[in-house]
């Protein structure tokens, strides 16, 4: 027993002692070396002169029909980012009909979400997933003229931030690659629903603790950032020197071999851990507390299901993405503070296992007093398992103190005492967490190093049979559809698809397949969601209307009941045409911004409408998308005026934000002036079917901001692809 006790607390010391240097390091280099760190009071500064990237959001999705209509619902209805600025591409499968069928659904109710039919029946890996939409987003590039400037991944349980897209734009000017926090969504921590969560909670104090300190220590220290394999975004120029396959087919976490590979090249990931403050309106609290912009998700909640998906990760991560030499490779990019983070990240799984045997040993020496075939531990005075003993439980305190912290800032106070305090010495979620890394390692190890038995030539031929069938069924699908959208295409093009479909499948036969180990999901109801809706007050604060100090001060007296808008506009503390743009953003409608309205061509609607009704709706329309018109409103028009402009004219409508006083002179310019025709660069393209109607006036009016041309701000948008040479049509 006595040497039992020996090995398992210097193993333990040695394995914990290197993290408890690299924690005060890296707190004395953030006090000394890191003090203009980033935070959102940077963000407004710069924000007005940059207009909005066109982004790609990808979601993979294998049997996700029971919760991806709802997370691709909810992330539509919070993002503060306008829909035309972002589309939604689902990697789906053609043998997943339920999720194919919902996939569909979200393609017709949203003109941005688009349906990405695999080339293999699934499910294949994540990454296979992944890199196969990827593909059909440059293909739909073609089609379209426009360039993404980036990709955005998110698993399809994910709860996205509201601000996730806008700040991932405005990053990539200066980061190739950006990773936002991840921590699990879990219940109020309360005694009565203590064990029913247990095993969810585990997630949570793993996560506060890795991604609110360790993560960002990395990147301060400007070591190797892994993806977490969500909230993760990767821009342009990194996303073409990848070729095909951006994910590594061939690997269980192909978002930290990615990741891995990035840095060899020189390429870090930036960890956003960015604060925002949190302001009710109609709650009692109304000072500003603060709020993360991270993704929240969901994680399992049995002890089985937690055992299997941290199994993947182990035996992804420290037994096959990363090897010995790799801490040893001569690459430039690769610091020597990196080279320790790729070895800390190696250890996990003896970590793992070496983070049992105190309570192994604890065990033992209680029931050494009970039975009598356990040997007693007996410690003389000056023995050197004393000093052991307390250098361990400083570690350990050390460790449970970083954690605490994590959790503080994500969770709250209240999430320390149950994880860490209940029952003391030995709480109940801290020594359950442990038995589930600790299974899943043993469980890892030995997936990872027990030979699987060979292919005999039966089963190859079978195989490739199969593969063979499936890809000649998937042929003949895309001859009579297409994946990416409704989109009718030519022969020739359903032709270079299928081209392209054999050219992909081809190169994934030469990987070695693994298939996707997914884990079944839930969604949460949509009053739980609202809370992690945009709000009015932190909004105000992003754009520099105010400041958090401010704003603080002038809410002490606000009653409950008044909402912040209205109390901020009788208080005369915000102008009414910043209240305007809040609210816009608030709906995720455009707000105008440019004054000139000379280019649209207001008196071909004279007919249509009449002038008294429009005045009394507090509405005008300004142009004509196909069959859908498109008008200006106010937030003091009626609130049944689209339902009214609707069904008394019979009309298809889409509304975007303007000032009253703007919307009633439009109306009488509309009946005053003859009607002409001077379309602008932008408006050409609008009619040529280029641009949509909410991109050509998010380009007037970043035109009309910047002084900038409007042909520029298309290609900073990522709108035309096209060189200066090409432009002299549009410019003549």
């Amino acid at each position: 027993m006595y040497y039992f006790a020996l090995a398992s607390l210097i193993l333990l010391i040695l394995l914990m002692y290197d993290d408890v240097f690299f924690d005060w390091f890296s707190i004395f280099y953030r006090l000394i070396f890191n003090k203009n760190k980033f935070t959102y009071k940077n963000f407004y500064k710069d924000i007005a002169s940059k207009p909005p990237k066109l982004l790609a959001f990808v979601i993979g999705a294998w049997r996700e029909d029971d919760v991806l209509e709802e997370v691709v619902t909810n992330l539509i209805r919070s993002q503060i980012y306008l829909r035309s600025m972002y589309h939604i591409f689902l990697g789906v499968y053609p043998n997943d009909p339920p999720t194919l069928a919902v996939a569909n659904r979200l393609a017709q109710r949203f003109d941005n979400v688009h349906v990405v039919i695999n080339c293999k029946n699934g499910g294949t890996s994540k990454a296979q997933n992944i890199n196969w939409v990827i593909s059909q987003i440059k293909e739909y590039e073609k089609t379209t003229g426009w360039r993404f400037c980036g990709i955005t991944i998110h698993d399809s349980e994910d709860v996205v931030s509201p601000y996730e897209l806008l700040f991932t734009s405005y990053l990539y000017d200066t980061q190739k690659a950006l990773q936002f926090p991840v921590y699990p969504l879990v219940p109020f921590p309360r005694f009565k629903n203590f064990f029913s969560h247990l095993t969810t909670n585990t997630y949570a104090d793993e996560f506060a603790e890795n991604h609110f300190y360790t993560m960002s220590s990395r990147f301060i220290l400007k070591g190797f950032v892994p993806s977490a394999g969500t909230g993760f975004a990767v821009r342009r120029d990194v996303l073409d020197s990848f070729d095909d396959e951006l994910l590594p087919s061939n690997s269980l976490t192909e978002d930290y071999r990615l990741s891995l590979t990035m840095f060899e090249r020189g390429i870090q990931f930036m960890y956003v851990l960015l604060k925002l403050p949190f302001i009710r309106g109609k709650t009692k609290q109304k000072r500003a507390t603060h709020a993360y912009i991270a993704t929240r998700s969901m994680f399992p909640n049995s002890y089985k299901a937690a055992v299997r998906q941290k199994t993947r990760w182990i035996c992804g991560i420290t037994l096959q993405s990363v090897k010995f030499t790799d801490i040893f490779q001569r690459n430039k990019n690769i610091n020597l503070i990196s080279r320790y983070l790729i070895y800390k990240d190696m250890k996990g799984y003896f970590a793992n296992l070496a983070s049992f045997l105190p309570f192994l040993l604890f065990t033992l020496i209680a029931l050494g007093n009970f039975v009598e075939f356990i040997p007693r531990l007996y410690i003389e005075d000056g023995d050197i398992l004393h000093i052991l003993f307390f250098i361990a439980v400083a570690l350990g305190v050390h460790k449970q103190t970083m954690r605490a912290i994590g959790l503080w800032k994500f969770y709250g106070a209240r999430s320390i005492f149950f994880s860490l305090l209940f029952p003391p010495i030995v709480p109940i979620r801290f020594v359950y967490g442990i038995i589930i890394n600790t299974h899943a390692t043993i469980r890892a190890i030995k997936q990872f190093f027990t030979p699987k038995p060979k292919e005999t030539p039966a089963e190859r031929e079978q195989r490739e049979h199969e593969q063979q069938r499936e890809q000649k069924e998937r042929k003949e699908q895309i001859l009579t559809s297409y994946p990416v959208g409704t989109e009718e295409k030519s022969l020739a093009e359903k032709k270079e698809l299928v081209q392209n479909i054999d050219e992909f499948a081809a190169k994934q036969q030469e990987l070695k397949e693994l298939a996707w180990d997914k884990t079944d999901h839930t969604f949460l109801p949509e009053n739980v969601l609202k809370r992690f809706h945009a709000m009015y007050g932190v909004l105000l604060v992003l754009q520099g209307h105010t400041t958090e100090e401010d704003l603080s001060k002038v809410l002490e007296k606000k009653p409950d009941d008044q909402l912040i808008g209205s109390y901020l506009l009788e208080k005369k503390f915000i102008k009414y045409r910043t209240h305007l743009h809040v609210m816009a953003m608030l709906k995720n409608i455009l707000y105008i911004e440019f004054e000139d309205f000379s280019e649209f061509n207001l008196p071909q609607f004279a007919k249509k409408f009449d002038r008294f009704f429009l005045e009394a709706m507090i509405a005008v329309p300004i142009l004509l998308d196909g069959s859908k018109y498109i008008f200006l409103i106010n937030d003091s028009s009626p609130n049944d005026a689209q339902t009214m402009l609707r069904q008394y004219y019979k009309i298809d409508m889409r509304v975007v934000f303007d000032s009253r006083n703007v919307i009633l002179g439009l109306i009488k310019k509309m009946y005053t002036t003859k009607s002409r025709n001077l379309p602008c660069i932008a408006m050409q393209f609008f009619y040529e079917n280029k641009i949509t109607y909410e991109q050509l006036l998010l380009v007037k009016n970043w035109s009309y901001k910047t002084k900038k041309d409007e042909l520029s701000i298309m290609h900073e948008m990522g709108l035309v692809q096209r060189s200066d040479v090409d432009f002299r049509e549009y410019t003549a």
